[in-house]
């Protein structure tokens, strides 16, 4: 578990600097004479392919370390059958939770998680529903990342099967 862990570390570390390349080189390209641009981008294409390729790297010596435990391969089979679920989520959950073996209820891994909000009350007063300052933003991320890619996906066949039973409905002869 603590190489799991060790990896998906090293692995946000490397995916959040080549998001900052990223965003440096539009920033260069709006910002900066064409010809300075264009030598940044040249040279930071090559640190980009090596981030890539450590990155991938990583990927599959985290897939090597989950499928060599039975117990972590037959949960993040389950976990990455979760709609919205992919691979880094699914190990970064697995490691988070020690293979889902760290809480005792799903309410305990939702508080960790951040994902349910809980109300801050005392005697009289009622405060807001707000979720943990304590919660794991990595994964709190995740998981929010992964439902809204799901929601979108729902929308779209939700929108296109409601158009198919307003056109059977329209089709469908009252005598």
């Amino acid at each position: 578990m603590q190489e799991l862990k060790a990896l998906i570390t090293e692995r946000s570390a490397l995916v959040k600097v080549k998001s900052q390349l990223i965003s440096k080189k539009d920033d260069q390209n709006k910002f900066l004479p064409s010809n300075i641009s264009m030598f940044l981008k040249k040279n930071n294409e090559k640190i980009e392919q090596e981030l890539e390729e450590a990155i991938n790297n990583i990927e599959v010596r985290i897939l090597k370390v989950i499928k060599s435990d039975e117990k972590l391969k037959e949960n993040y089979e389950i976990a990455i059958s979760v709609p919205g679920i992919g691979p880094a989520t699914a190990a970064v959950l697995i490691a988070c939770t020690n293979n889902f073996n760290r809480f005792k209820n799903d309410k305990q891994l939702g508080c960790y998680s951040g994902v349910v909000p809980f109300q801050r009350s005392s005697g009289a007063y009622k405060g807001k529903n707000k979720v943990s300052p304590k919660a794991n933003k990595q994964l709190k991320t995740l998981l929010h990342l992964g439902a809204v890619s799901v929601l979108n996906s729902k929308i779209y066949s939700v929108n296109s099967t409601t158009e198919k039973q307003v056109k059977e409905k329209q089709n469908v002869s009252y005598q």
